[in-house]
């Protein structure tokens, strides 16, 4: 099914894009390309407005504002989202 959506031949359910959001414990958001790491949401178009967030000039609702990671750190972010939920859990242990 997945190789039908990367060639365009369909796209995912919304219940398939919430299983796999499950699957890989991050938010539809951000499988869909609207949400980073940090939690920052980028809006196509629309106000939004409310819970103490702003909207900047590039459409994107800052959840927090905290400093540039080192590309190192990106990476190594990168890999955690990727791993498998019980390698995640592994990790978490570890660093508590």
């Amino acid at each position: 099914m997945i190789v039908r959506w990367e060639k365009g031949e369909c796209e995912p359910t919304a219940n398939a894009i919430i299983k796999i959001a499950t699957y890989f414990d991050v938010s539809t958001d951000y499988l869909l390309g609207r949400e980073d790491d940090f939690g920052n949401v980028t809006i196509s178009s629309g106000n939004v407005s409310g819970n103490g967030n702003t909207v900047n000039s590039h459409n994107t609702i800052n959840a927090r504002t905290i400093a540039p990671l080192s590309a190192s750190d990106t990476d190594l972010l990168r890999k955690y989202h990727s791993a498998p939920a019980e390698l995640r859990k592994a990790v978490d242990k570890l660093l508590s």
